[in-house]
C-alpha cells in the first residue's frame, strides 16, 4: 500500500506532466480552455493506464503468472482508455463550435502518446523499485 506522501508525490508528478504538455500544446487548439480539457482528458488517461500496467505487473510477481498476463488485460485497457478520452475531447470540440480533425488519426496519436507515458512509468518505477542487498562478504562466511 502507498504512502500518503507517495500519492501526494505521484499526483504532483502528473499535474507537472500535464502542466509541461498544456504549455506546449495549448497553441495547437483553436482556445486555451479546450487545450486545457484536452490536456487534462489525455493525462489521465494516460495516468490510468500507467497505473494499471504497475499494479498488474506487481501483481504477476507476486502470483507467479505469466509475463503475458498483464498484456491481456493493459492493452484492451489502453485501447479503451484511449477512445474515451477522444470522445470527451471531440465532445469538448464540438460543444464549443468547433469541428474535432480526423478521428483515426487522433486515435493513433492519442494511442502512441498513452504507450510512450505507460511505458516512461514502467522504467521509472524499475529505476525505484527495491533490489535485494548484494551479499557481503561476511554472509558468505
Amino acid at each position: 500500500m502507498p504512502t500518503p506522501a507517495r500519492v501526494l508525490l505521484t499526483i504532483l508528478v502528473w499535474v507537472a506532466v500535464a502542466a509541461g504538455w498544456f504549455a506546449i500544446t495549448a497553441s495547437q487548439h483553436p482556445t486555451l480552455p479546450l487545450a486545457l480539457g484536452v490536456t487534462i482528458t489525455l493525462v489521465l488517461a494516460f495516468a490510468i493506464a500507467a497505473h494499471l500496467n504497475l499494479a498488474l505487473r506487481t501483481r504477476r510477481r507476486r502470483l507467479g503468472t505469466s509475463r503475458k498476463a498483464p498484456w491481456l488485460v493493459l492493452i484492451p485497457a489502453m485501447l479503451v482508455l484511449t477512445g474515451l478520452a477522444l470522445a470527451i475531447i471531440r465532445t469538448l470540440y464540438t460543444r464549443a463550435g468547433y469541428t474535432p480533425g480526423p478521428i483515426a488519426q487522433h486515435f493513433a496519436i492519442d494511442l502512441f502518446g498513452m504507450a510512450v507515458h505507460v511505458a516512461a512509468v514502467a522504467g521509472i518505477a524499475r529505476l525505484f523499485q527495491s533490489r535485494p542487498a548484494a551479499p557481503t562478504p561476511a554472509d558468505s562466511a
